[in-house]
């Protein structure tokens, strides 16, 4: 396989939720010593036809997020790898199952405090956008991302849920997690990291270093240490860096 290019936007005008994914993304391929190089750039959703990030060049073929990744890859795996076997393809079925949901409900919750949340998007995303576009156009531009993300939300029924409501869900995620988790040391009780590993430490990492914009949800994550522990354990796997302890 020829190395991977990842497109994404720069460090100081990056959102969460695309950074999340950026960071889930390094630390799959870091785990799996697959050949990549990432290039930080404004321009980086211009590329994505849905405005997903990062936005991976694999053999020609443009890939958008995370998830999508992650089964593009699954795909070009050698037939060799392939168990046919009853039992693993329900297992691995069960598994992608379940990096869907939590991969959704993660970036629901970053969506939701990033652009329905007014006092996060008026000092926190607002000042991102204005700060990586043109400034006769920031306006604009930031309001009708507010709008396509606000009709997302819409659709899904979280424009009706309030602050209490999502930390309700984010907590549900949490105990689902910690059941998932067992007796470790990773996921599904696996003895090494895997997607949904990854996916939790991009996001948690980010819930961390933006943690003065996620400040409902500390109360939550700090309560289940057995998932910190886990993001630890998977940045030093994956030699990866933890933001903060």
């Amino acid at each position: 396989m020829s190395k991977l290019l990842l497109l994404t936007h720069p460090r100081q005008t990056i959102l969460p939720c695309d950074e999340a994914a950026t960071r889930s993304a390094i630390c799959y391929l870091s785990r799996n010593s697959l050949p990549f190089h990432v290039d930080r750039i404004l321009n980086a959703d211009s590329c994505s036809p849905d405005h997903l990030l990062p936005v991976t060049i694999l053999n020609g073929s443009i890939v958008t997020g995370y998830t999508s990744l992650c089964l593009r890859l699954s795909i070009l795996k050698s037939n060799k790898d392939i168990n046919l076997n009853g039992s693993k393809l329900t297992s691995r079925s069960l598994r992608h199952s379940y990096l869907f949901w939590i991969s959704d409900t993660l970036r629901n919750v970053m969506l939701y405090f990033t652009w329905f949340n007014e006092s996060t998007y008026s000092n926190f995303t607002y000042e991102r956008l204005k700060s990586s576009t043109p400034r006769l156009l920031t306006r604009f531009i930031a309001k009708r991302k507010r709008q396509q993300h606000l009709h997302f939300l819409e659709s899904i029924g979280w424009d009706k849920m309030s602050t209490s409501d999502v930390v309700k869900d984010m907590e549900a995620l949490c105990v689902s997690i910690v059941e998932l988790l067992g007796n470790g040391p990773f996921l599904f009780e696996r003895s090494t990291p895997g997607k949904v590993d990854a996916l939790l430490y991009g996001h948690w990492t980010v819930f961390c270093e933006f943690s003065e914009y996620f400040v409902s949800l500390k109360p939550v994550l700090d309560k289940y240490s057995a998932i910190s522990n886990l993001i630890k354990h998977v940045a030093d796997i994956c030699d990866q860096p933890l933001t903060c302890n």
